[in-house]
């Protein structure tokens, strides 16, 4: 293989002029027009039902009553319990109990049925498991 000399490597190249280097971009598509081209099979389609957005029972007054006697057990039971005899773990549970039946009665009065009967169920379970 022969070898080129160097200058005639650089005669090609000519100092005052520039290469283009981009590459060649392709052309945008138009902007969409206002109108949005929809499914011509669309009125075929069933429709869909919208779901109720608020996570609110519909029939309110049975559930604040089952929540109401939720929370009249766990009174019940927490009252049962003789607080100077539990250990220092069980009055913090005792504690958390009581809060969580206050919470929920909160909950009630502002109608806030699920997260008041989650808070009732939480207060159960404690009293439940400190009267054990």
């Amino acid at each position: 293989m022969p070898i080129r000399p160097l200058s005639s490597s650089l005669s090609r190249h000519q100092p005052g002029r520039r290469r283009n280097r981009r590459p060649h971009r392709r052309p945008r598509p138009p902007p969409p027009s206002g109108r949005i081209a929809r499914n011509p099979l669309h009125h075929h389609l069933p429709r869909r039902r919208h779901r109720e957005r608020s996570k609110r029972p519909r029939t309110s007054k049975p559930l604040s009553a089952k929540i109401r006697t939720t929370l009249t057990d766990a009174s019940r039971r927490l009252g049962r319990i003789d607080y100077r005899s539990l250990s220092v773990e069980g009055k913090a549970q005792y504690d958390i109990a009581k809060r969580f039946v206050e919470q929920a009665e909160e909950a009630l009065v502002a109608k806030n049925l699920l997260f008041a009967s989650q808070l009732a169920d939480k207060a159960s379970v404690l009293a439940a498991l400190l009267t054990k």
